[in-house]
């Protein structure tokens, strides 16, 4: 699996198309053919265009999939919900994650978030701030200080 964080595509900020994606945050994902996301944070929505596709772990605005054939497990999808024939699947939920700063990208959970240990190994759902996330936001947040990227 190709692994992302804080990606960036055709010039709009956390945008995926076509790729999986893993402990990423996004804020458009548009998910050709059989694309994966696990452990991710997508802030608006993850559209699966494909036949098949599934999202895992993740936390997620809303779903909109082509296809019956995209699986959803093991994510929140708050608030947008599911649209066109996206369905939950196993454990998924419709909570406020509660996230800790949106506004300034720390999309981590705080204690009492509904999405903590609601994973498929018990885990948190969404995106794992490790070290390198946690450079990139700061990197994020230098560059649009500067004018750089608008987000």
């Amino acid at each position: 699996m190709t692994r992302y964080a804080l990606t960036q595509f055709d010039s709009n900020p956390w945008y995926i198309k076509s790729y999986n994606a893993e402990n990423s945050v996004l804020i458009f994902a548009q998910m050709d053919g059989a694309a994966e996301l696990r452990n991710c944070t997508v802030t608006h929505a993850a559209n699966f265009k494909g036949t098949s596709g599934s999202a895992a772990d993740s936390i997620l605005n809303r779903v909109e999939a082509a296809n019956a054939g995209v699986q959803i497990d093991f994510c929140d999808v708050f608030p947008g919900g599911y649209l066109v024939a996206a369905k939950a699947g196993k454990k998924c939920l419709a909570a406020d994650p509660r996230f800790a700063d949106p506004k300034n990208l720390d999309y981590r959970l705080p204690p009492g978030s509904a999405c903590r240990k609601k994973g498929s190994e018990g885990a948190d759902l969404g995106c794992r701030y490790t070290p390198e996330v946690i450079e990139l936001v700061r990197k994020c947040l230098d560059l649009r200080k500067r004018g750089t990227i608008a987000f």
